[in-house]
């Protein structure tokens, strides 16, 4: 079995003078050599810091000439490892921004590491090596200079960067990343600038997710770990980002169903609904079971009232229209028999012309789907000759009617018979 260790060296691209090392403190691990395993494998650690100081721009708080002579300490073979110490110790024009733990623990890692080179009296074994490898892979991203934030904007940056990234590229390894990059008190302002790396220029008050961004949101509310997750989505749910938020969801309704557990986010987001693309919002939330079945009439009377009905019209083109199993979920919420009752039993398309046009393309798919009898011909007369009829809606009427003369003769023998 290959050591997980060194598949995670490998999935790092770190360069080859640290690679070399870590790989020499594993053969060393498997021989039993734990003084020199962990030896190499500081050293290792402290190349990678070092490629990381001399890769990097200048910090904010160094010159760009000032920088580039820091750089050149790291270039002497003699002193480079003393250098990245001098480095991580820098509180004062600080190169890495690290909190107090990881402080700390780098130093007791670097002390153990003396205790090897110089044959100290304290015990090494193969256990302190496996600690001081977890410590790495749990923390080694967070050694960026200007900070690991910083590091994991520019890499996600890059990635809607079209020059750099092509495209179809999976985010799921940057989103991994981010548990080991960034500091759970540090993720709040992580995510308020995640929003302002991806919110789309707007001159409402109201911001909205750019359409070509929305992958990582996506992204991380799919592959983010449990604690993360959790704190991402009390982020998205606070008041300030509905508006945002709702926008993801317009792009990609099925990431409403991370967020079950906000039974009081999922009523106000229901009840905001005001856009055609809403509807399919409302299908993945009755398809989670993320509507109670005590609010579940209230919220279909808000769709009839509220939003438009395109996604019902299966020659649209700005939006996708409604799938079959999108349409046996409707079946199985009553969605339709509530829709003949408002729209014909209670005579909705003609004594309110607003309701009548919003709902039009939902009309038309009853009259193409569903059987017509009197109650539905008697709607629709009464809506021809209302006093303020649905203008809208009365020509998709008579385009259907003359498309299918069989319904029209059904509708005008429906209508003889009951003034007979």
């Amino acid at each position: 079995m290959r050591n997980p260790f060194l598949e995670w060296v490998e999935s790092q691209k770190f360069g080859d003078e640290a690679n070399i090392l870590f790989n020499e403190s594993i053969e060393c691990y498997n021989a039993a050599a734990y003084r020199a395993s962990l030896l190499f494998s500081f050293l290792g650690f402290q190349t990678v810091l070092k490629d990381r100081i001399l890769e990097a721009k200048s910090p904010d708080n160094y010159s760009e000439s000032e920088w580039s002579t820091y750089q050149k300490k790291f270039l002497n073979d003699d002193n480079w490892d003393k250098e990245v110490i001098k480095a991580v110790q820098n509180k004062k024009k600080p190169i890495f921004s690290l909190n107090d733990d990881l402080y700390d623990q780098y130093f007791y890692w670097k002390n153990r590491r003396n205790d090897c080179a110089h044959a100290k009296g304290n015990m090494i074994g193969g256990a302190h090596v496996e600690a001081f490898w977890f410590f790495l892979q749990s923390n080694s991203l967070k050694f960026r200079v200007n900070g690991s934030k910083d590091y994991m904007l520019e890499r996600i940056k890059d990635y809607f960067d079209p020059s750099l990234t092509p495209p179809n590229t999976s985010i799921e390894p940057i989103i991994l990343q981010i548990p080991q990059s960034i500091d759970q008190p540090d993720l709040i302002s992580f995510f308020e600038d995640l929003i302002n790396l991806t919110k789309s220029a707007t001159f409402s008050d109201y911001i909205e997710v750019e359409g070509k961004k929305t992958p990582l949101w996506e992204g991380l509310l799919k592959y983010l770990n449990d604690a993360y997750l959790k704190i991402l989505i009390k982020f998205l749910t606070r008041d300030e980002f509905r508006s945002f938020t709702l926008s993801i969801f317009r792009q990609a309704p099925n990431l409403i169903k991370h967020f079950s557990g906000e039974k009081t986010f999922i009523r106000s987001t229901w009840k905001s609904f005001r856009d055609i693309s809403d509807y399919k919002i409302f299908i993945e939330l009755v398809k989670n079971n993320l509507i109670p079945t005590t609010e579940m009439e209230e919220s279909i009377l808000h769709m009839f009232q509220n939003v438009d009905t395109e996604i019902f019209d299966m020659d649209v083109w700005f939006i996708e229209p409604i799938e079959e199993l999108d349409v046996m979920i409707l079946k199985g919420i009553g969605f339709f028999e509530l829709f003949y009752k408002k729209a014909f039993d209670d005579y909705k398309i003609s004594t309110s012309f607003e309701w009548g046009n919003r709902n039009k393309y939902l009309v038309l798919y009853y009259l193409k789907n569903f059987n017509m009898d009197i109650t539905v011909a008697k709607a629709i007369q009464a809506a021809r000759k209302a006093l303020f009829p649905p203008k809208r809606l009365l020509p998709l009427i008579r385009e259907f009617f003359n498309k299918n003369p069989e319904k029209e003769e059904e509708y005008n023998k429906l209508i003889q018979k009951d003034e007979s």
